[in-house]
């Protein structure tokens, strides 16, 4: 059957989108005329062999395709090809940007202090200020809580701790110190600012305020214990209501806060100082 250009357009069209769709069998015929025009042109084109018709027409499809743009380029009598374009639309490149996170701090606008703290402390710690003495005393939060819930706080023995003072947990305090009280170096602890007769000082503790023996203080991994062992039973007496994760917590917390607080960062006066590096003792 002798097809007209547009139909023979329309069949390469076809056969370029279809791997089913069979060679024309003047296929040959026609792109004879494009060697030909192409040749009147003064261009060099390599002659192809003849299409074998496979049952899967790749080769068929390539040649199809070639035909279509030859009959473009030589300006033959078959009508604009239209060929179908998807338009594609490129994904904007995510560049990363920093977003700045509010730092964990503890404000301690009446002195002009403040403390950036390392990012594990996050949700870790509280801080109990004494109106009375002027005194900010930061505790970890687990074993804060413990007490707490268990009513378990320091008699009122001395005038300087108040009654509801927890028996454990404390980390450290920041507070005033007269140059004449030398106190405050006697347990190990940081000057953090030096005003005119005294110093702003954060002290640390001098004995143990959390419920060890129940993490590796290396690892902090929970220590492995015999069922049987005597020591963990006494020790959980020690420590009513409270389950054996519990204690694991509160000690992995606390030794998890502790030792890093010298990285603890000072404001001063809305300038950052720096780290808190060495303690005095």
């Amino acid at each position: 059957m002798k097809r007209t250009d547009e139909q023979f357009d329309e069949l390469l069209r076809t056969m370029a989108r279809r791997e089913d769709t069979p060679l024309p069998p003047d296929l040959d015929r026609r792109l004879e005329a494009v060697y030909a025009r192409l040749d009147d042109a003064g261009r060099t084109v390599k002659k192809e062999e003849k299409p074998v018709k496979r049952k899967i027409f790749t080769l068929a499809r390539v040649a199809a395709i070639a035909a279509v743009v030859a009959l473009c380029v030589a300006s033959m009598a078959v009508g604009a090809l239209a060929f179908s374009t998807e338009r594609v639309v490129e994904r904007p490149v995510e560049v990363p940007v920093e977003v700045p996170v509010e730092p964990e701090a503890i404000d301690m606008d009446d002195i002009g202090i403040s403390l950036i703290l390392p990012d594990e402390w996050k949700d870790k710690y509280t801080v109990v200020r004494d109106d009375e003495r002027g005194v900010y005393n930061v505790f970890c939060k687990s074993v804060y809580d413990y007490c707490v819930s268990e009513n378990l706080f320091v008699e009122d023995l001395f005038d300087e701790i108040s009654g509801d003072f927890p028996i454990m947990g404390l980390l450290f305090t920041v507070s005033w110190a007269d140059d004449n009280d030398a106190s405050w170096t006697n347990v190990p602890g940081y000057e953090l600012a030096h005003t005119e007769g005294g110093s702003y000082v954060m002290t640390l503790t001098s004995d143990v305020e959390y419920p060890f023996g129940f993490v590796d203080p290396e690892t902090l991994e929970p220590t492995e214990w015999e069922p049987d062992d005597p020591w963990l039973a006494d020790m959980m007496r020690e420590y009513p209501n409270a389950s054996l994760e519990e204690l694991v917590v509160m000690n992995r917390d606390y030794l998890t806060l502790y030792y890093s607080i010298k990285d603890i960062r000072l404001v001063l006066n809305g300038v950052m100082a720096r780290a808190l590096g060495a303690t005095n003792g």
